[in-house]
């Protein structure tokens, strides 16, 4: 059982931090996982392949809520202009797919707003 679980963990990128241009470390370098057993990227509240770069306080979150239901302050998404591709762990300009070659163009969501910084693959269900 222990050798799968290595060769599991393995496959799935590893980083937590990234040293950025300013030098400073930036937190929540991991992905996360809407189902962990399914490897299927996204947050309780969404599904998504990204994470946000929030502009207040330089941390990933997966979303707003996840951001505000541990901070002090609120995230104002549209403030967000960094993502962090979860399949290669790459931290980006915001947009609907992945800029890095290795990702050939993987798409962040299947809705991507570019005012809202908002991904879903789960859109609004009426």
């Amino acid at each position: 059982m222990t050798s799968r679980w290595i060769a599991a963990q393995q496959k799935l990128p590893q980083a937590n931090v990234e040293d950025n241009s300013n030098g400073e470390d930036v937190v929540g370098r991991t992905p996360s996982f809407r189902c962990a057993e399914k490897k299927v990227f996204g947050c309780e509240h969404y599904k998504r392949n990204c994470k946000l770069l929030a502009a207040c306080c330089g941390k990933l979150f997966t979303c707003r809520f996840c951001h505000d239901n541990v901070s002090d302050h609120s995230m104002d998404r549209k403030a967000t202009s960094e993502m962090m591709c979860m399949n290669c762990l790459t931290i980006q300009p915001v947009g609907p797919i992945c800029t890095t070659p290795s990702c050939n163009g993987l798409s962040m969501a299947k809705y991507y707003c570019n005012i809202c910084k908002f991904f879903d693959d789960e859109r609004y269900k009426f």
